[in-house]
């Protein structure tokens, strides 16, 4: 827990900083100050970051408990499906597995429109680990061309190309998930936002930007967001 008071902050500056140190580099080229790049590019990306979430966080908070509500009426809609339809499944094991998540969903909509930062120690948490990020990524973005030719010099003649080769391919492997998990999570919640639309559901903004957020999640994030993107659809439209 110690370590990870100290890991978070840096490792959520690396992943910022793989994102904006191009276009800073592209900056330092065309003759600009490296401080001055990196300040630009962190306003202009933080500034872009922050009208998007004034502009679709009440949305999306104001709408959290309606899609709980949806998502379970759709649960109940699938239980008597698969009760009553051509599988004929026993009620009692569904019946169970449909509450548990009905509280589940209900539980972690009021936990997410009541907000996480419910006490003053989880707000002060937040307000130190988001300076740090803030802080590392200027830094990271400022000084991290120069990291490469000091570890060459560090680690001598013979081991310095190793090491640069390694840290060059981590950090493109890096830069190049976290861009591309960017372009596909937008292009789901295009394609699920544009859906939902056409259909006429209701809440098609929130459930967009849940999974563009879910679309970070590797594995299991994508398919929870489709998933409760279908389960309020079969309440705000006839499956038939």
């Amino acid at each position: 827990g110690h370590v990870w008071m100290v890991v978070y902050p840096v490792a959520m500056a690396l992943i910022v900083a793989t994102v904006l140190a191009p276009p800073a580099a592209f900056l330092r080229r065309r003759g600009f100050p490296a401080g001055l790049s990196a300040a630009a590019v962190m306003i202009t990306f933080f500034a872009a970051v922050t009208i998007l979430i004034a502009v679709l966080t009440p949305q999306v908070a104001g709408q959290v408990p309606a899609i709980a509500d949806s998502a379970s009426s759709g649960l109940l809609k699938v239980r008597d499906w698969l009760t009553d339809g051509p599988l004929k499944l026993t009620d009692g094991q569904l019946t169970r597995a449909v509450s548990a998540l009905q509280d589940k969903l209900q539980s972690s909509a009021s936990a997410i429109s009541s907000g996480a930062l419910s006490t003053v120690s989880a707000a002060t948490g937040a307000v130190v680990n988001l300076v740090l990020i803030l802080m590392l990524t200027f830094f990271f973005i400022k000084d991290g061309h120069k990291f490469l030719p000091w570890v060459r010099a560090l680690a001598g003649r013979r081991g310095g190309d190793h090491v640069v080769e390694v840290f060059s391919r981590i950090w493109a492997t890096l830069g190049g998930f976290i861009r591309t998990q960017t372009l596909v999570a937008l292009i789901d919640a295009v394609i699920i936002g544009t859906g939902l639309a056409i259909l006429g559901v209701p809440l098609a903004i929130p459930l967009a930007v849940i999974t563009f957020i879910g679309g970070y999640i590797p594995i299991i994030g994508a398919f929870v967001s489709g998933v409760l993107a279908v389960l309020v659809t079969l309440v705000t439209n006839d499956p038939k």
